[in-house]
């Protein structure tokens, strides 16, 4: 099932993401800023940010029985880009749900809501050498496009790749 997050969320929100970088990211983020990564503090960021609702950005759930599988953020484009570009800000799923499809609905899920929004693309950044996303990004319609921004939020800087797709309308 996916839905807007709400604050009952969060925790289980906090831990897919969390479980997520975990699984993706050894090799490619410094493995100092993995091991301070906490799934309780992170569900307790969430939960600010759901109960405070100020985030230009709509956050959709999968939840799979009783526990969040993943989640999708979207919503208007935090850099200067063209009239008619949405940015799909997040995706995060817990590994033990990876290859299952429920990446695919929520970004489709995402989709929809950008349609909804009005915009006519969308796009996301990707870590240059996370292979894993940049095939799932492409199987699902958003190729990588050839814009690359530098992040140098970390030491050293990464680099990250942008992919995109044109957002298909009903009958198109």
């Amino acid at each position: 099932m996916i839905r807007v997050a709400v604050v009952e969320d969060a925790e289980g929100i906090g831990a897919a993401h969390v479980a997520a970088w975990l699984g993706a990211y050894p090799g490619l983020i410094p493995d100092d800023h993995l091991a301070r990564l906490d799934p309780v503090a992170r569900g307790r960021a969430w939960r600010t940010s759901i109960e405070a609702g100020t985030s230009d950005a709509t956050t959709l759930v999968a939840r799979v029985g009783d526990r969040v599988a993943g989640f999708v953020s979207y919503g208007p484009s935090r850099e200067e880009v063209d009239d008619g570009w949405g940015e799909l800000w997040a995706i995060n799923l817990h590994p033990d749900r990876w290859r299952q499809g429920i990446g695919t609905a929520l970004v489709h899920a995402a989709e929809a809501g950008l349609r909804g929004l009005g915009y006519d693309y969308g796009y996301l950044w990707v870590l240059d050498g996370n292979q894993r996303a940049i095939d799932f990004y492409r199987r699902v319609g958003w190729p990588t496009d050839g814009a690359i921004k530098i992040d140098d939020q970390y030491d050293p800087p990464r680099r990250e790749l942008r992919c995109s797709t044109r957002l298909q309308r009903e009958g198109e």
